[in-house]
């Protein structure tokens, strides 16, 4: 989201990232994970595993995985929100304007075509000029296009009445362009949440590389992949939400409308499907992950008592062993007693 000049300096990693095109982010969000699982993966063929190491790689895995989806998930869900609202504030802004055309049409201005020419004007500064970084009073430009649409307005001679709805109108143009400046820089996503989403991404990868799963190369390998593609899936939305040309992306429509049509246009299809996307990823990676923490709980409490079991069945089979053992040489002593005894000398 944009930030007031006076706060820049504050949140320098939020305001660059504001500025990512959207093909950055899609950059941003696999390429790191790509080279965390490049570098890390070569380690797990020379990992000692024991049972100290499986737990803490468990345990580190499930802390990321969990707190990595749970804050991507909370800054998508902040960004989406700041997204719709900016795109509602335009939505309304340029109601207003309409609005303010039709009351000047009631009224019969004689210098109408001027009018609605102006009120173009401010609309396409403002898709220019004010989609970006910027202070909340706005652009120049665009507050002198407003004065100069006044001037325009009010030149005409007309009645108490006209005056005073037109002056209305006006000051609603005037209030939802505020609306709609105060949602454009709202504080967005602080760049701490930034910084926890890509290392706690880097840690899952890193992790997620050092298990052997399999033994066959390619599989893991494809295992691997599948793991960088399904982190950089979650939290793409994410990205691309933050930067400005989404953000103009939501807003243009709107403003493209000018004052001839009406606006009833809802927000992007694109966004909506980027924000559905990320929720059912989201899910689909929570399942997942506890699919797979199930699976190998119950794999080792099965082999657990599979263990118990051969152990139990080896001493069953050992003492019927020594019982036969005992019961053969009983046998054989009472054989050969008789053979073996001295006869009597008296």
């Amino acid at each position: 989201m944009p930030i007031d000049n006076a706060r820049r300096s504050d949140v320098w990693l939020e305001n660059f990232f504001y500025q990512l095109p959207v093909w950055a982010c899609f950059a941003v969000a696999f390429v790191p994970a790509a080279i965390a699982a490049v570098v890390i993966r070569p380690f797990a063929r020379t990992l000692v595993e024991d049972g100290g190491t499986t737990v803490l790689r468990d345990r580190v895995f499930a802390l990321a995985s969990t707190a990595f989806v749970f804050v991507v998930a909370l800054s998508t869900n902040t960004l989406w929100t700041q997204d719709a609202d900016i795109a509602n504030a335009a939505r309304s802004m340029v109601t207003s304007g309409q609005e303010l055309a039709q009351t000047t049409d009631r009224t019969q201005l004689q210098n109408q075509d001027q009018i609605v020419e102006s009120l173009n004007r401010f609309l396409n500064l403002v898709a220019d000029q004010e989609t970006e970084v910027g202070p909340l009073l706005g652009a120049d430009d665009v507050n002198e296009s407003l004065r100069d649409l006044r001037e325009v307005i009010f030149r005409n001679n007309v009645s108490d009445q006209d005056y005073s709805s037109l002056d209305q109108s006006y000051q609603n143009l005037i209030e939802d362009r505020s609306d709609y400046l105060s949602s454009l820089n709202q504080p967005g996503v602080p760049d701490i949440l930034w910084i926890a989403v890509i290392i706690l991404g880097l840690l899952l990868i890193a992790t997620f590389a050092l298990y052997p799963i399999g033994r066959s190369r390619r599989f893991s390998n494809t295992a691997t992949v599948v793991a960088v593609f399904t982190v950089g899936l979650i939290q793409l939305p994410m990205w691309v939400l933050n930067s400005s040309e989404q953000v103009a992306k939501m807003v243009d429509p709107f403003i493209a409308l000018g004052v001839g049509e009406s606006v009833t246009t809802s927000p992007p299809i694109v966004a909506q499907l980027v924000v559905t996307t990320a929720v059912a990823m989201v899910g689909a990676a929570v399942a997942l992950g506890l699919f797979i923490l199930g699976r190998r709980r119950f794999s080792r409490k099965n082999f657990k008592r599979v263990e118990t079991d051969y152990n139990s069945e080896l001493d069953l089979l050992n003492q019927i062993r020594d019982s036969l053992h005992s019961i053969e040489v009983g046998q054989k002593l009472e054989k050969d007693g008789p053979r073996d005894s001295k006869p009597d000398q008296s």
